[in-house]
């Protein structure tokens, strides 16, 4: 039920990031952040054996450093009724101790020249069979939306509706992840994780419908939406992976905290053909 890619020693192993990676993997799409097998959705993502947590695991690896890649569309009875297909990514075993560390600076330009990017700096040291990691992030991101759109509906009456939306969202990041892992012999590994992360965003748009009955017209309106937020996010893994005879021991524990905030400021205004501006503020 799954298929195996080869990274050691192949063109893969230069593509880059681990989502430059897997973008390349038959039937996998990684873009912007998402993974999807085809056909089947969101997969489970396995590292090593262990079962990914937190997306940022991803972004401590980079093709160099991956052995193989396999792909399962058909889970077995080993994992969650749920799951719907499942990522098996193992590393090469690594030879040398000692410290290093590694930044990655990402910029980019959209069709608005609305900038953003990210940087990240990944620490690492290894000690026989003791490894811990640092990884700290900061990225900035803005987006834009335009889009118009018109809806006709044929009644008693002809009713000719157009709405024009503009709009843009700025997303803000602060990212901290912290974690070691010990293996105490060929079969058995324990270790654990702390990550936080603080997100600011605040999103702001426009809306103008203008209305039009049997083509005269006959009222329009306009909305002013501003959006700011922020989220919290704070999690915690422990783990342990080891074999007894013939049993496999795989032990996972997790704590979740997160706080999310947000809030709506609209200005409505509206006008009857004849009428006046009538102006009404909505906060949530």
């Amino acid at each position: 039920g799954g298929m195996m890619t080869t990274i050691v020693g192949s063109v893969l192993e230069k593509a880059g990031t681990m989502e430059h990676l897997l973008d390349r993997i038959p039937n996998v799409s990684a873009q912007n952040g998402n993974i999807k097998v085809f056909g089947r959705g969101e997969p489970i993502i396995y590292i090593n054996g262990r079962q990914m947590r937190d997306r940022s695991e991803l972004d401590r690896l980079s093709s160099d450093n991956i052995k193989s890649v396999e792909v399962i569309s058909n889970p077995g009875a080993r994992y969650a009724a749920s799951t719907k297909a499942v990522i098996r990514i193992n590393t090469k075993k690594r030879t040398k101790d000692g410290f290093g560390f590694e930044t990655r600076t990402f910029g980019k330009n959209d069709e608005n020249s609305r900038i953003g990017g990210y940087e990240q700096l990944n620490i690492n040291y290894q000690k026989k069979g003791l490894e811990t990691f640092t990884v700290l992030k900061i990225k900035d991101a803005e987006s834009s939306i335009k889009q118009d759109l018109v809806q006709n509906t044929y009644v008693d009456n002809v009713w000719h509706q157009r709405n024009d939306i503009k709009g843009s969202i700025r997303n803000r990041q602060l990212y901290c992840g912290l974690g070691v892992n010990y293996q105490i012999s060929n079969n058995s590994f324990i270790g654990a994780s702390f990550n936080f992360n603080r997100m600011f965003n605040k999103a702001v748009s426009n809306i103008a419908t203008t209305i039009y009955k049997d083509y005269a017209f006959t009222e329009e309106s306009a909305s002013d939406i501003a959006k700011p937020g922020n989220m919290s996010l704070a999690s915690s893994n422990v783990y342990y992976m080891g074999k007894i005879g013939i049993v496999d021991i795989n032990f996972n524990t997790d704590w979740l905290w997160d706080k999310d905030f947000s809030k709506v400021n609209t200005l409505e205004r509206y006008q009857e053909y004849g009428g006046d501006w009538q102006d009404k503020a909505v906060h949530t």
